[in-house]
């Protein structure tokens, strides 16, 4: 008995092990450790007395964490044999910060129940980090390709847009009159129909996600927004749809699915292996779930120390034992990780726990521990960085694209329309010598209608993407743009710009000009301000941008709000960080980024 609540005294795990009539028997240092946390009188520290009946005490509570009369039902059911195991989760907050458990019970050899209390806090946070990435995903991410259609209410097109056509390879007059079915993948015609069918005059629309095989032969998904007009019958008319597609983000959010299943699967109990080494004879047991994990069969070959050596990696082996040694030196416990080679050639990771026991003169006279295989851990671990790397560079990619689509339609209209207007006056100017007093007033009116369009396209262009940051540079783009926007808000700015030793690359100089621009939107939506400070400094190493202002703050919750969240992702793709004092009164924002110098041409 004393070798058996040593094991369980080395588990992570609270155990609490009850007899048949559901009392407290055995209770390890874990659960001890757990208990001593909470208050006097908690159910937690009354079950570490021995003898307390855990069942009575159980029922007799409701509204603490993990006691109440469903779980002693579920206790109950394994005690008596109607079930094999029962399994509860629950978030213990009269600790802080709260930790959260999953209860596990089964059935043991004496007729009695073993309670396992895992802590499963890292993973529930994990759970919680997985789906805040993936929100941020969605919300960063836009699809700029958009079909539109119209349709009656038997199916057949009355309208598609030119996008439309060229998605599917199709003309106008191959699907005027047509039946949708075609462009649709078969398996989902179902679910369309059914989620067409709930169209009604009170639910005028329904969003559908389904496959579609595109002009080049891919199935791709799309997301269709669908909204239908009817008329005062309350017949359907038409339904006008317009989908984007959504195949990228839903192979992102599969592959953050998957990562996710991997670390709940590693995160869930893994296979456990015991071992016990007698120092003074020299014994050494090892379970069979060991053996296994080494990748041999129980008996073998002979448990002692230089097997251990031999299976554990070559690169590992000179700090386990040294771990091993110090453990044995200092008659102290030790937590290792390390990698085995099995016989076959395959390469798992184990977490070793051992503690060691002193004799009456303070010398270790046996050791002993578990080993935890954390392979599917590791592999985990490591698929979810690659997830995390590869969703930071679609979204990347994708901000890089919106970037050039901006300067392409700037400059479309610098070249087009900037040049057809001053066409335009050209010719009036032309006219002048040939009309009467009237006309000359006529055209007057007409030159200022086309110098005011001028100036707005010059004003259209500016904001899609200011020509000086290439021309100019970070500097003047910052004092021109925010002399621009005192101008128009009429909040007063006071600026101080450090020179720079040398011009930032072009992804950091947008990146920092759109901070710039956010962050004062910002303050002229919600600050309620009359001074803004702007100070940009740069070392060998760092960019620092400042904004601060003299309203009202905002509050700690808005953080991933108010733009903040664009903002934080353009300051870490650069390997920088956002710092944020709310106030009140006023607020503050600081981006410091690493500098990186534009190589020179």
């Amino acid at each position: 008995m004393d070798a058996s609540l040593s094991v369980l005294d080395a588990l992570p795990a609270g155990i609490v092990v009850l007899d048949s009539a559901g009392r407290v028997v055995v209770v390890n240092a874990a659960f001890r450790r757990i208990a001593s946390l909470l208050a006097e009188g908690s159910p937690f520290r009354q079950a570490c007395v021995i003898g307390c009946d855990y069942l009575a005490l159980t029922r007799s509570i409701n509204g603490s964490p993990g006691f109440s009369p469903a779980v002693a039902d579920g206790l109950a059911g394994v005690l008596q044999g109607r079930e094999t195991i029962f399994r509860h989760l629950f978030d213990c907050e009269l600790v802080s910060p709260s930790i959260h458990f999953a209860l596990e019970a089964t059935p043991t050899s004496a007729g009695g129940i073993l309670l396992a209390f895992h802590d499963i806090t890292r993973k529930h946070l994990l759970e919680l980090a997985l789906r805040a990435s993936e929100e941020r995903f969605r919300a960063v991410v836009e699809d700029q390709t958009e079909v539109i259609s119209r349709f009656t209410g038997d199916g057949s097109y009355i309208f598609v847009n030119e996008v439309y056509c060229r998605f599917f390879g199709k003309s106008e007059d191959e699907l005027l009159g047509r039946h949708w079915h075609p462009v649709a993948h078969p398996d989902d015609l179902p679910v369309i129909k059914a989620q067409l069918a709930r169209l009604t005059p009170d639910n005028p629309v329904v969003t559908i996600e389904n496959r579609v095989r595109s002009a080049k032969g891919e199935m791709r998904w799309m997301q269709f927004v669908n909204r239908a007009t009817f008329d005062q019958a309350g017949r359907l008319v038409e339904v006008q749809s317009v989908g984007r597609d959504i195949t990228d983000q839903r192979r992102v959010a599969d592959e953050l699915l998957r990562s996710e299943a991997h670390m709940r699967l590693a995160m869930s109990a893994a296979p456990l292996g015991t071992w016990e080494w007698d120092l003074v004879t020299d014994d050494v047991h090892w379970s069979d779930n060991l053996w296994h994990m080494f990748g041999l069969e129980p008996g073998q070959t002979k448990p002692d120390l230089e097997t251990f050596r031999k299976v554990i990696h070559p690169e590992d082996r000179l700090r386990v034992m040294q771990a091993i040694e110090s453990a044995l030196g200092a008659g102290q416990g030790c937590c290792i990780e390390f990698r085995i080679v099995r016989p076959d050639g395959t390469l798992r990771w184990a977490l070793a726990h051992g503690k060691a026991e002193l004799d009456a003169q303070g010398r270790p006279w046996r050791i002993f521990g578990v080993n935890m295989d954390i392979s599917s851990l590791k592999e985990a671990n490591e698929a979810l960085d690659q997830s995390r790397l590869q969703l930071q560079a679609l979204l990347a990619g994708t901000e890089s694209v919106r970037e050039e689509e901006r300067k392409a339609i700037a400059a479309d209209i610098h070249d087009q329309l900037g040049a057809a207007l001053s066409a335009a006056v050209f010719g009036l100017n032309g006219l002048s010598a040939h009309v009467d007093a009237v006309g000359a007033l006529a055209l007057t009116d007409l030159r200022r209608i086309i110098l005011e369009a001028s100036h707005t396209a010059r004003e259209i262009c500016t904001r899609l993407r200011p020509p000086m940051l290439d021309d100019l540079g970070l500097i003047e783009t910052c004092r021109w743009y925010s002399g621009e926007w005192s101008r128009t808000t009429g909040i007063r700015v006071v600026t101080r710009f450090t020179r720079l030793d040398s011009e930032l690359e072009e992804a950091l100089r947008v990146d920092l000009f759109r901070i710039l621009q956010e962050l004062l939107t910002n303050v002229a939506r919600h600050a309620n301000a009359s001074r803004v400070k702007i100070v940009l400094s740069a070392s060998r190493r760092f960019v620092t941008l400042t904004v601060s202002d003299d309203g009202q703050g905002f509050s700690k919750s808005l953080h991933g709000g108010l733009g903040l969240a664009g903002i934080h992702e353009r300051a870490r793709r650069h390997g920088g960080d956002i710092s944020i004092d709310p106030g009140p009164p006023g607020a503050q924002v600081r981006a410091r980024i690493p500098a990186k110098a534009r190589e020179a041409r």
